[in-house]
């Protein structure tokens, strides 16, 4: 620390104070030496322990010149209102030229990146759509866009005696209607066209609602009559969706008849379904009276007294879990095809076998089940419920195996039926119809059986497809059928599977065609539907179970959908390196199934 005193002078006064500096300090090692903090420098007298740092001189420097850069010239596009592009633009129109026979083009010039839509129809049109409000598609029409342009419409040609323009007043013009579903697509893309300037968001939807109308197979009228109706709730409620169909509407228009007039028919779901008869018993043709008199006689007495409570009281579902209220997603199949399911759907409540539609929960704890729509062979689609989701709590977790175990006639069975009548065998297959959906519900199992499409909640009536326990129950059903038919016929020359009837008779007889008619007189006696557009014989060759049956030459072959649909797998699976436990199960169970033509065991 330096020291502070006063110089004395000789008579001992002070004069002026004296600061002593300190000796330099001692260098100490790298290690124990002070480092100074980043930006402070050591500048200045040290007064006590108090640094003073000298000011530094402010330097002003002389500002940079600015240089400018020149102004590029070139061409100047105009500014260019999209909403409005006739307002703020100028473009001198073309001088109208005649063609050769003296007449003048008077349409507008389009200008880049406008479409027909825009110039033809008139600003009030297009408003009323951007509204929301309901107008009458054909107005859309390309037919009829002459009459949307604000202005009068004339014709101008070119009289080559008078060497003039002549103007004529356009009176022959008549709005041309909307009479099939091309002109109603052409029109709706119009609609969309310029609905979407204003709502593009909602692009898909309606996209989806063209998909729907398009792929009804009703009569253009009954859906033509939907699309008015239903555009007509969406304008006196924008929120709905477009891309949901509307059931009630649907139940109203397609299955029962054509509201009249173009104002909204009021329909509650009160009037479609009465709430008192979810209870009820699903539809079904069978005749209990006449099924429990051959029962009588039935040998296998257990299933007997299945059959006939089933079709009496309904048949129990063997559930024994929770009942709890659940709703589940319906499958990516009903998505892609929401007409198709929609139709399927109301079918079956026109038919008696599904109770809705409902806008609210017509049981408290209804479990609604995921359905789907998977493609028939033959084509069409088949409605299943998914009764195994979700994992661990669905319907089918909590039904016990011994209920579900069924034993089926193997395919061995019939060829060992052909092998004993001798070569050239006449057969014949036939069908039931709506095998499953014969059978109907017990009501106390009505709540495990829901399902909702489309904001609407239904209840299954039927045995469904997808339920563990389907095919054993219908197999006691087809198998009673069986040995009704053998009862009534004196023959045992027939097989079945599922749904499914094979018969067999000696060639040159009428064997074959007798037992087919006596299967025909059994169905009948009890009610029980055909499919006539599947039946096949009494002939030499045909199709059973997948495979092709000759008798003539006894082979049995393997039809070329099935060998090529075989070589893509195989094809598909060697070029992989690995492949998942279920298209490995895939593969295996198409190769036991062409295992049976095989070379070793073709001959019968």
């Amino acid at each position: 620390m330096p020291r502070i005193g006063r110089r004395r002078n000789g008579n001992g006064r002070a004069r002026v104070p004296v600061v002593e500096a300190q000796p330099p300090e001692r260098r100490r090692g790298r290690r124990n030496r002070a480092v100074a903090a980043p930006g402070i420098q050591d500048v200045g007298a040290i007064v006590g322990e108090v640094q003073v740092q000298a000011p530094l001189p402010l330097q002003i420097q002389a500002p940079l010149p600015i240089e400018r850069q020149p102004a590029l010239q070139g061409p100047v596009t105009p500014a260019m209102n999209v909403q409005a592009p006739f307002a703020q633009v100028e473009i001198p129109a073309p001088v109208p030229m005649p063609n050769q026979n003296g007449e003048i083009n008077n349409d507008p010039m389009l200008i880049p990146n406008q479409s027909e839509c825009d110039v033809y129809i008139s600003q009030n049109l297009k408003e009323k759509i951007w509204n929301r409000e309901f107008i009458d598609l054909s107005l859309l029409l390309y037919q009829n866009f002459i009459s949307q342009i604000d202005r009068p419409q004339n014709v101008i040609s070119y009289d080559n005696a008078a060497g003039s323009l002549v103007i004529t007043s356009n009176k022959n013009s008549k709005v041309k209607s909307i009479q099939n579903i091309e002109s109603w697509t052409d029109a709706f893309i119009n609609y969309m066209k310029i609905f979407i300037q204003r709502f593009p968001n909602l692009a898909s939807e309606l996209t989806t609602y063209m998909s729907i109308i398009r792929g009804t197979q009703v009569s253009f009228e009954k859906i033509y009559c939907y699309d008015q109706q239903f555009r007509l709730r969406m304008a006196n409620n924008p929120t709905r969706s477009w891309s949901s169909i509307d059931g009630i509407l649907w139940y109203t228009v397609i299955a029962n008849g054509e509201p009249e007039g173009n104002t909204i028919q009021q329909t509650s779901v009160e009037s479609l379904i009465n709430p008192l008869d979810i209870w009820c018993l699903g539809f079904t043709p069978i005749n209990v009276t006449e099924l429990n008199k051959l029962l009588f006689n039935y040998p296998n007495q257990h299933d007997a007294m299945i059959l006939s409570k089933g079709f009496s009281e309904g048949f129990r579902l063997n559930y024994f879990g929770p009942r709890c209220r659940i709703e589940s997603k319906n499958l990516h199949s009903v998505i892609q095809n929401p007409w198709v399911a929609w139709e399927k759907v109301m079918s079956e409540v026109k038919n008696g076998r599904i109770a809705g539609p409902f806008l609210t929960r017509p049981i408290s704890n209804l479990r609604c089940s995921p359905i789907g729509v998977i493609p028939k062979k033959t084509g069409g689609f088949r409605l299943i419920t998914h009764l195994s989701f979700p994992p661990n709590l669905s319907v089918n977790d909590f039904i016990d195996e011994k209920f579900t175990t069924v034993k089926y006639s193997s395919f061995d069975n019939a060829i060992d039926m052909i092998k004993r009548l001798g070569s050239n065998v006449e057969i014949g297959k036939k069908d039931i119809k709506s095998a499953f959906r014969l059978l109907k519900i017990y009501p106390g199992d009505f709540d495990l059986l829901g399902f909702k499409l489309n904001e609407y909640y239904f209840i299954d009536k039927s045995l469904p497809m997808g339920y563990s326990e389907s095919n054993c129950l219908f197999e006691k059903f087809s198998t009673f059928i069986q040995w009704a038919v053998m009862n009534e016929s004196n023959s045992d020359n027939l097989d079945h599977y599922l749904d499914d009837f094979l018969f067999a008779g000696k060639s040159n007889t009428e064997d074959c065609k007798n037992l087919m008619n006596s299967f025909d007189r059994v169905c009948c006696r009890l009610g029980v539907p055909i499919a006539h557009e599947k039946t096949e014989g009494p002939t030499t060759k045909l199709s059973y179970l997948g495979l092709l049956i000759d008798t003539e030459k006894m082979l049995i072959q393997i039809p070329e959908d099935k060998v090529l649909e075989l070589k893509s797998k195989i094809k598909w699976v060697l070029g992989r390196k690995k492949i998942t436990l279920r298209d490995l199960q895939s593969l295996c169970g198409s190769l036991a199934f062409c295992a049976k033509a095989l070379p070793a065991r073709q001959s019968i």
